[in-house]
């Protein structure tokens, strides 16, 4: 390798455990194939008898610390859905066994009083994890549309085409159930993770924003935690912010239009270029060794203008749509860091 993967995915698979045997249980079949390994669902009336369960895309502990119980999220394609109703079927061996050893781990750290120095201890492959769960999560929604209430399809859902920049994403996912080791020049997804003014709580502590088609791409503000995902990039992202911004930002803490900036430039900059990526897959039941060779495709230059749409669009501020190329809300006139106040006063 070029560049030793250091935190490769080691969450340790073990078979599917059978649906329990219980006395009297009726198991039907349902028209839901778990989001995660695929298998074909069971339901059943009796407690613990299925394997038919809701995954929450956004988790409960998450929706409850940043008060989203009544707040929606509005859908590329014009929907829109209550954080707590983001749900997709799932079996109940990935809910409440592989998944959930990740998800203990994030909301370890997200649940903290101050959550930036607590992320900062996760690894790459858990954030990696989670965030292609998310994403995934969404986008299943949209595309399957299904109805717990009824138990069965809801109205037409949108095209599987939109996984298609997504498909090698959607690979590394098995690292909730085996270890994945990846032979690659650089780790797939870039991953930023960026630290936020402290004060605000609840509602005001929280925003999330994606890119579904390409540049598939994902930012989330937790408290005093900014993080930044771009897929199947390799590594692009973060080359950039690491020659252009983290200088900058050293040692400073953003404000959350500024962490929103961040975000649309890094959306932007993923949306230029795509790889081709020619890759082996070698599985066992508790492995998958993964082979990549990323094929750098046509870049497009830089469009400034684009790239200003894109911020105003992002942090709300049409300011952006004028502005004169360079300007944003990270520096000052002589180049030094801009420190706004956080929460307003």
């Amino acid at each position: 390798m070029v560049d030793e993967i250091p935190a490769p995915f080691t969450i340790d698979s073990q078979p599917h455990e059978p649906t329990p045997s219980i006395p009297g249980a009726i198991l039907e079949d349902v028209e839901a194939y778990c989001f995660i390994c695929k298998k074909k669902l069971r339901r059943s009336r009796t407690a613990n008898a299925g394997d038919y369960t809701k995954e929450d895309v956004f988790p409960q502990w998450l929706v409850e610390k940043f008060e989203l119980e009544n707040e929606y999220l509005d859908f590329p394609d014009g929907g829109s859905e209550k954080y707590p109703d983001i749900l997709v079927p799932c079996c109940r061996t990935c809910n409440n066994k592989w998944m959930s050893q990740v998800e203990q781990r994030i909301s370890k750290a997200v649940k903290a009083a101050d959550e930036y120095p607590e992320f900062m201890k996760l690894s790459r492959s858990d954030i990696a994890l989670w965030v292609v769960k998310i994403i995934y999560g969404i986008l299943t929604k949209r595309i399957v549309q299904w109805d717990f209430r009824k138990h069965g399809p809801g109205g037409p859902g949108i095209s599987e085409k939109v996984l298609d920049q997504f498909r090698l994403s959607l690979m590394l996912l098995d690292g909730f159930r085996k270890r994945i080791i990846l032979n690659a020049p650089k780790f797939p997804i870039s991953v930023l993770v960026l630290p936020i003014s402290p004060g605000a709580t609840g509602r005001l502590a929280f925003d999330y924003k994606d890119s579904i088609e390409w540049p598939t791409a994902i930012a989330m503000r937790m408290g005093t935690v900014g993080l930044i995902a771009t897929f199947e990039d390799f590594g692009m992202v973060n080359w950039w912010f690491d020659e252009k911004l983290a200088n900058l930002l050293k040692g400073q803490t953003l404000h959350p239009a500024q962490f929103m900036e961040i975000a649309a430039r890094t959306f932007y900059r993923a949306g230029l270029g795509a790889f081709d990526v020619r890759y082996t897959a070698l599985t066992s039941p508790r492995d998958t060794y993964l082979t990549l060779n990323p094929i750098p495709g046509r870049f497009l230059p830089l469009a400034p203008a684009k790239e200003r749409a894109m911020i105003a669009h992002m942090t709300g501020d049409e300011r952006f749509l004028d502005a004169k190329d360079g300007d944003g809300l990270l520096m000052n006139e002589d180049g030094s860091f801009q420190k706004i106040d956080w929460p307003p006063k």
